[in-house]
Order: structure tokens, then C-alpha cells, then sequence
């Protein structure tokens, strides 16, 4: 548990700063708004698009495409983590079954205008492609899980590395 006193000339300058936050992101909400309306249906894009196919193509740079037929490569893509095969395009996305840490803080007004801010953590078990070492975790020892496995930290970092490969050579029924 952490507890921090904020004076009353905190808050007011916290208020302040916070008040002029909330003027700016009002109008910036208007440039989103104008961005995002101004886009295009991408669904009607989609219908334009030029099929790729084995007998031949004529495209002009920067055409939307779709492929229907096999399609092989010259070289193909690999990952020491999968059977070796014919892969085209590999995405190595990886997860861990891993403690996360949530914060939870209450503030409490005091006499005489101060602020106590009490902070606690707890921590649950999630899926989480970026896991946290436990070493790293905030929390007093009587709040941190008392279940955390032998050699937590090592498995995180011996973790495999998230990896996107593609083939070499692409072609579409050996064209």
C-alpha cells in the first residue's frame, strides 16, 4: 500500500491544467470528426478491385487486386517453431498466460484542503502478449500473488519474439 498526501495548491494547479487539457482535446475532437467523415467507403473501393489470375494480368502501380489459383514461391517462408512446409506469408504472434498488475487508487479530502491518495495493486491472471516480470511488479509483498511459479521471470524472458515473414518470388499457378 502507498500513501501520498497532495496539498490543496496541488489540486487547484492539477485542476487548472486538467481544465485546459479538456478545452484542447474539445476541439481536436472536430479535426477527428472532419477526418473521419471525409473517408471513403471502402466497401465500394473493394468492387473495383482487378482479379490476379494464372493467365496474365495488365495492372497499373497502385491498383487494388484480388487472387484466386495456387500461388507458390521461389523461396518460402520458415520459423524454427513450425513444421517445415510451404508457407507463404508466416505470422508468429505469441502469448503467455502471465500475472498483470492493476492500480487502484482512492483519494480521500482532508482537513485543510490536502488530498491522501491511497494506491493498491492487484493482479490477475490474463492471456497478454507482453507479459511483465514479476520483479517489475509495484505492489507491497503482502499484495503481490504468493503462486508465482519458480523461474517466473526466465520464461518471460526466454519468451519467442513476435515475427512476421513472407515467401520470396511469389507467383500464381507457376506464372
Amino acid at each position: 500500500m502507498n500513501v501520498k498526501r497532495q496539498s490543496f495548491g496541488n489540486k487547484i494547479l492539477s485542476s487548472f491544467v486538467t481544465a485546459i487539457i479538456g478545452v484542447i482535446l474539445f476541439f481536436g475532437s472536430f479535426v477527428v470528426l472532419y477526418i473521419n467523415e471525409g473517408r471513403e467507403n471502402i466497401g465500394k473501393i473493394a468492387e473495383s478491385a482487378v482479379e490476379i489470375t494464372a493467365e496474365g494480368h495488365s495492372l497499373e502501380k497502385g491498383e487494388l487486386v484480388g487472387v484466386r489459383g495456387s500461388i507458390a514461391a521461389d523461396a518460402y517462408a520458415a520459423d524454427d517453431y513450425l513444421r517445415a512446409g510451404d508457407y507463404v506469408y508466416i505470422i508468429r504472434k505469441v502469448e503467455m498466460y502471465a500475472y498483470e498488475e492493476e492500480e487502484h487508487r482512492e483519494e480521500k479530502d482532508n482537513f485543510g484542503g490536502s488530498t491522501t491518495i491511497t494506491t493498491t495493486y492487484t493482479y490477475s491472471k490474463k492471456w497478454t502478449s507482453s507479459p511483465k516480470a514479476a520483479s517489475s511488479f509495484r505492489g507491497d509483498d503482502n499484495e503481490k500473488p504468493k503462486d508465482i511459479p519458480a523461474g517466473y521471470d526466465q520464461k518471460i524472458s526466454g519468451m519467442p519474439e513476435q515475427k512476421e515473414k513472407s515467401g520470396e518470388g511469389l507467383s500464381i499457378g507457376g506464372v
